[in-house]
């Protein structure tokens, strides 16, 4: 599996990410996870809209992972009136699946055992690419997805 000529991975994730996106607001990669455990990996501002995206990829040989400390972040983000978001990218069945989760499925995202587990919390799915518009339009507005 492929993004863009590149091996499928989260880093890989990333890059089709920010080229897609950059410049249509403000996405700042987070990497205080020492500081602030489980915080997500994006700090986003959209047309006056802020918001956390996580991202989450799933190869053939290994399913997306979304650690004790993640959870617990986007269950108390959402507690004080946050809407995180989950940006997933899997390998199901020969093909790539992209969707967007919002946080609160974070204990079902915990329970997960398979790419199509992960799937299954998305309330959006993409098959083979992520379609940019609808991607920001959700970003602009995270409560459509909870």
């Amino acid at each position: 599996m492929v993004i863009d000529g590149q091996p499928v991975n989260e880093a890989r994730l990333r890059k089709y990410l920010i080229i897609n996106v950059d410049d249509q607001g403000h996405f700042c990669p987070i990497e205080a996870h020492v500081s602030q455990p489980g915080i997500p990996d994006y700090s986003y501002t959209i047309n006056g809209i802020n918001g956390w995206l996580e991202l989450k990829f799933g190869t053939a040989a290994k399913t997306p992972h979304l650690r004790v400390m993640q959870k617990i972040w986007l269950e108390r983000n959402i507690k004080h009136g946050g809407n995180p978001l989950v940006l997933v990218g899997a390998v199901i069945d020969d093909h790539l699946e992209f969707g967007i989760a919002h946080g609160n499925k974070a204990g079902k995202m915990t329970a997960a055992k398979t790419n199509k587990d992960w799937m299954a919390c998305c309330t959006t799915v993409w098959l083979d690419r992520v379609v940019w518009s609808e991607f920001l339009s959700i970003l602009c507005n995270p409560e459509s997805q909870a």
